[in-house]
Parts: C-alpha cells; structure tokens; sequence
C-alpha cells in the first residue's frame, strides 16, 4: 500500500506492506477495537476479514490499483493505492 501526500510546500510518500494491513489478524483486531471504541456502528462479524481478503486477491490479481485519488483546486493531491 503506498500512500502520497503532496502540498505546495511539501511531498509525502508513505509505503505500508499490504500484507500485514490486510492480514486476518489485523483485520480481527480492527473490527474488535471498531465494536470497543466505536459501538454505533454496526459491523456484522466476518465482514472485515472479508473485505481484507478481497482486498489482498485484488492486489494479487490486478497489481497496482488506485483506491483513493483526490487533487484539491489549492494543490493539495493525496493518492492511497494498493
């Protein structure tokens, strides 16, 4: 997962290893702390593993994939792809 924040001033680039955001673990561990800290919303159980798990086949299959890419009219640009 790579994530590029760019300002007029600034430029960011974040890499994050997609297998260990998108691992079943880490994403037990986000709907457990989703379900302590944030009750009102309501996650069925199972449903983040699965969205993890078709975010890694997605990664596998197509590679490089752009899930966020918004360009402000002051010049700020942020790009999250996978």
């Amino acid at each position: 997962m790579k994530i590029v924040v760019t300002t007029p001033e600034h430029s960011i680039r974040i890499g994050l290893p997609s297998g260990l955001i998108f691992s079943k673990g880490s994403a037990l561990l986000a709907q457990r702390m989703a379900k302590k800290y944030a009750p009102e919303v309501n996650l069925p159980d199972g449903a983040l593993p699965a969205l993890c798990e078709q975010l890694r086949r997605i990664r596998k299959t197509h590679g490089a994939w752009t899930l966020v890419e918004v360009e402000s009219s002051s010049g700020e640009y942020v790009q999250i792809s996978l």
